[in-house]
C-alpha cells in the first residue's frame, strides 16, 4: 500500500518497544471496530424486523465493545503523548495524526504500521457509515409505528374524541345521550 504524504517524514523517534505497543493497539482497534461493524449490521437487521429483544441484546454488546475501544484509545493517547513529547509537530498546534506517528517509526516497521493504521481508520469509517444507516433504519421504524398509531386512532375516532392527527381533542367530547324512559 502506498502511503505518500506531503508532510515531511519525522526523524525516527519511536523505539521498537513503542512500535510494538502501537502495533498491538492498532491491531486491537481494528479487531474491535470490525466487531462493532458486525454488531451495527445485526442491529440494523433487528430494527428492520422490529425485534426489540435483539436490539436490546446488541446494544448491550455494543456498549461492551465501546468500553474496550475507549480503553484502547486512552492507551493510544498515552503512547502518542509520551512519544511525541519532544517531537516537532508538522505545523504549530496541529494534532499528531496516526500517519505522522507511524512515519516516526524506524524504517523497518514503518510500512507495516502505516498499513495497519490505514486499515484501522478504514474500519472506523465503515462503522460510522453503518451507524448512520442504523439511525436511518430506526427513524423509518419510528415513522412506521407513528403511522400505525395514527391509523388506529382514526379507526377509533367515530365518537369524535380523536382528531385527524390521532390526538385527543380537548374541545370534542361525546356528550349526547337520551335520558327519556
Amino acid at each position: 500500500m502506498n502511503h505518500t504524504s506531503t508532510a515531511p517524514t519525522p526523524a525516527p523517534t519511536m523505539t521498537p518497544q513503542d512500535c510494538n505497543l502501537l502495533q498491538t493497539l492498532l491491531t486491537s482497534l481494528l479487531r474491535e471496530n470490525q466487531g462493532l461493524l458486525i454488531l451495527a449490521q445485526q442491529q440494523r437487521e433487528a430494527i428492520r424486523n422490529a425485534n426489540s429483544a435483539a436490539i436490546e441484546r446488541i446494544t448491550t454488546q455494543q456498549q461492551t465493545v465501546l468500553g474496550r475501544i475507549a480503553t484502547l484509545e486512552h492507551n493510544r493517547n498515552d503512547l502518542v503523548n509520551r512519544v511525541t513529547k519532544n517531537m516537532k509537530r508538522p505545523t504549530t498546534g496541529a494534532p499528531i495524526t496516526l500517519r505522522f506517528l507511524c512515519q516516526s517509526a524506524p524504517q523497518s516497521m514503518r510500512e507495516s504500521l502505516l498499513t495497519l493504521a490505514a486499515n484501522a481508520l478504514a474500519a472506523m469509517q465503515r462503522v460510522k457509515e453503518e451507524h448512520q444507516a442504523v439511525g436511518r433504519a430506526a427513524a423509518m421504524l419510528a415513522n412506521h409505528m407513528e403511522g400505525l398509531t395514527r391509523q388506529a386512532a382514526r379507526a377509533m375516532s367515530g365518537t369524535g374524541i380523536y382528531g385527524n392527527q390521532g390526538h385527543v381533542r380537548a374541545t370534542s367530547v361525546a356528550a349526547g345521550f337520551d335520558v327519556r324512559m
